[in-house]
This record gives structure tokens, sequence and C-alpha cells, in this order.
């Protein structure tokens, strides 16, 4: 997905070139910036290895036709690893079949989850809603709210109203006014 290549796209390379270097290699080179021809060529490039493998397989697998080319498909490290050293060719053929079928299907699959997972995660997130949902407090936090004390009981409040230590500095309302007197103020109250 980071190469610019959407759902269908990726899942279409990855059923057409089975092979992950070389799919790796051209979502790499156009994720860059590069061609999609210089991707091509990165990806034929690393996939020559396969064709020594085919050099192997073919006399081992005995195939002619549209199963040469079946065969040629799923031609992978894993499938070419358990049908070389099997005794015969029935088992070569089982081990090749049976690998490399089950190796294309769940890594199709996986690409295909994997492509979708990152269309959405590309996607912006969706705006919440403007309603705002009522918060409610747990219970025991509403039973302490409503048993406290009132904060305009005027227990904890000055003389002209105000708290204690709140608003001008430099008058002692109580026990926290600060206690400093501006200079001038005292003439000025008398």
């Amino acid at each position: 997905m980071a190469s610019g290549l959407s759902v269908a796209q990726t899942c279409v390379l990855s059923l057409l070139m089975f092979t992950g270097a070389s799919q790796f290699a051209l979502a790499g080179v156009l994720g860059a910036g590069g061609s999609a021809v210089s991707g091509a060529l990165t990806a034929l490039l690393l996939g020559t290895r396969n064709t020594l493998y085919g050099l192997r397989m073919a006399p081992l697998l005995g195939y002619r036709g549209w199963r040469r080319a079946a065969a040629a498909h799923v031609l992978i490290d894993e499938s070419t690893a358990m049908a070389v050293n099997r005794p015969d060719r029935d088992l070569a053929r089982t081990g090749f079949w049976t690998t490399g079928v089950t190796i294309f299907v769940l890594w199709n699959l996986a690409t295909c989850l994997g492509a979708v997972a990152g269309e959405q995660a590309r996607r912006p997130a969706r705006p919440r809603s403007r309603r705002r949902r009522r918060r409610r407090l747990p219970r025991p936090a509403v039973a302490a709210a409503h048993h406290a004390p009132d904060p305009g009981d005027g227990a904890a409040r000055g003389a002209r109203g105000r708290r204690c230590g709140d608003g001008d500095p430099g008058r002692r309302t109580g026990t926290g006014g600060g206690g400093r007197r501006r200079p001038g103020r005292r003439a000025a109250a008398r």
C-alpha cells in the first residue's frame, strides 16, 4: 500500500508474481518513486534464481505442457526443498504440490488481508459526533458530592463575602489575606 498500489492491484500482483523477493522489490522501487519498468526489471532479475530451481525440478517432476507451466508458478524455495529429498517421483510431486499450493493460498490470503488493513489504516478517521455525551459520575463520587459541605455556606468566607486569602492581598480578612499592608493604605481607611 505504501507503494501506491490499490488493494486490487496488490492482490493481482501477488497472484501473478508468486515470489516474495520480487514482490517486495517491485513495491520498494514503486514506493521510492521509481518507474514501473525499473521495478519490473528488478523483480525479474531477482526471480532468475527460480530458473535454477526449474532446471533441477523439471526432470524430477517430469511434467509437460500446462502441468509444467502450473508447476513453474509454484516453484519457490519451500516447494523445491520439499521435493528434492524424496526417494521417488510420486513423493517428490506430493511434497512439491502440497507445499507449493498451501503456501500460495496462505500467501495470497495474507496479502489480501494486509492490503485491506493497510487501506483502512491510510484512511482518515471519521469525525466524532459534536453531540456531547453526559458523563456520569461513579456511585461513590455521586454520594460524596451529595454529602459535601456547600462552599457558599459562609464558613470559609471573610467579612465581605470573599474567601479568606482571595482577592486583594492588602486586606486582612480572616487568616489568609497575605498579611502585608500597602503604604498609604491605613490613612485612606480612617
